[in-house]
């Protein structure tokens, strides 16, 4: 007791209750962070220890097959700032599995990047909701992707940023996904199969 109240400052220019006011949460506040540094201090030697214990305790285990499933399907890139707003969260972690779905068609020239929907057709410059989209880089390169699905029947209309061919589930209705998915899957297959 001697120690906190030696290290914390005093108000001398108070007495009785108003100085009690004043310096009892010092004192408090800094018993409390000494006896959390020394606790510290004190079993840092032990973290390793510790560490082995909780191992054993709760070993790792292997995913199941199920778990290994699950986990695949799961939104990896679900904005924490759009919990507070389910509805929000909810529109966005619905679309990122569809672009995953599409990036994953096109193999390893395919991943999943955020972006940005224009409002308008983008009449409103700089205006836009935050989306997830299929961004695809062929080897023939993505202005050549981008034609080839407006070709396809029904047309995909795609855009072009940074060299990859952006598909923005915004824009697809969902009964539609199976044949996006196919449709580039079909594109980048024949791609490698041709020669490029």
């Amino acid at each position: 007791a001697d120690l906190v109240r030696g290290i914390s400052p005093a108000a001398e220019h108070l007495t009785g209750m108003d100085r009690l006011a004043a310096d009892t949460p010092r004192q408090v506040a800094n018993a409390h962070t000494l006896f959390n540094v020394g606790i510290a201090f004190l079993f840092l030697p032990f973290a390793g220890v510790f560490a082995r214990f909780c191992e054993w305790v709760v070993p790792d285990r292997p995913l199941t097959e199920a778990e290994e499933l699950d986990a695949r399907y799961e939104p990896k890139y679900l904005d924490e700032v759009l919990v507070d707003t389910p509805a929000l969260a909810l529109e966005r972690a619905q679309l990122e599995p569809r672009a995953r779905a599409w990036a994953e068609a096109a193999g390893a020239n395919g991943r999943v990047a955020e972006s940005r929907t224009m409002i308008g057709g983008g009449a409103a410059p700089g205006a836009g909701r935050e989306t997830w989209c299929a961004a695809l880089k062929p080897e023939r390169g993505a202005e050549w992707l981008a034609g080839a699905l407006r070709e396809a029947d029904p047309p995909i209309v795609a855009r072009v940023e940074a060299g990859e061919t952006l598909l923005d589930p915004r824009t697809v209705a969902e009964d539609d996904d199976a044949h996006v998915a196919a449709t580039i899957a079909a594109l980048t297959g024949a791609e490698g199969a041709g020669g490029g």
